[in-house]
């Protein structure tokens, strides 16, 4: 029997990104979940906790931004890793301190980049 698919979290309120990066993610061999914000993947997550391996979000979301999902999901689970993805400069103040497994990909990202990511952060 092989092993299972590594599972991701894609949280993003842009469907079309969702949808990008679930394809990338998953002809890379992942099994992959979304959400449109960050209120909806904290429940995705609480769903399938045992099954994630990864996040990555978008920092700029309504109704929960990235960096207060990061807080939330690592109050219940402090090792998992997540990427943050930002148009905009995510380390503009906003965000907590960098700890570890976290790393931030600017948008636009290409294909192969996001995969190498997902890949480097699971390990």
């Amino acid at each position: 029997m092989s092993d299972p698919q590594p599972t991701i979290l894609i949280v993003d309120d842009e469907p079309a990104i969702r949808r990008i990066a679930a394809r990338v993610l998953q002809r890379a061999g992942f099994t992959v979940l979304d959400a449109a914000d960050g209120e909806a993947a904290f429940k995705v997550w609480q769903q399938h906790r045992d099954q994630v391996v990864l996040v990555i979000t978008d920092v700029m979301m309504p109704r929960r931004n990235g960096w207060e999902l990061l807080e939330a999901i690592r109050a219940e689970s402090p090792d998992l890793p997540f990427v943050m993805t930002s148009g905009y400069d995510a380390s503009d103040g906003s965000a907590p301190a960098l700890n570890h497994k976290v790393e931030v990909l600017d948008k636009p990202w290409e294909a192969h980049r996001l995969v190498a990511t997902a890949r480097s952060m699971i390990g």
